[in-house]
């Protein structure tokens, strides 16, 4: 499975940008600096989204890689256990994996 991975391979990380005076980004970098997403927020537009709502947005895109890899693990372990189609967890974890790679 993890060959068929197309991703860029993580660590990611995030850094805030206070670009224009009305936004800022925080914006996801690969190991190698590649630029992977940006998380924009306009305080001055929204009621609901936060200064932390946008960290922990971008936290968790960068945690991504980290994640799948886990998830991975966890399926491969599992199935070699035996019985695991049973399981409604471990049905779960294979649509999050397929829906991050297919």
């Amino acid at each position: 499975m993890q060959n068929e991975l197309k991703h860029t391979p993580g660590p990611w990380q995030v850094t805030i940008w206070n670009g224009y005076s009305k936004t800022m980004a925080h914006i996801i970098f690969s190991k190698s600096f590649q630029k992977i997403s940006t998380v924009n927020w306009w305080p001055e537009e929204s009621e609901t989204a936060t200064h932390e709502t946008g960290i922990a947005n971008a936290k968790l895109i960068a945690a991504a890689p980290e994640l799948l890899e886990i998830a991975i693990q966890a399926f491969v372990f599992l199935q070699k256990q035996g019985g695991y189609q049973s399981i409604p967890l471990i049905n779960k974890i294979e649509e999050a994996i397929n829906k991050a790679t297919k």
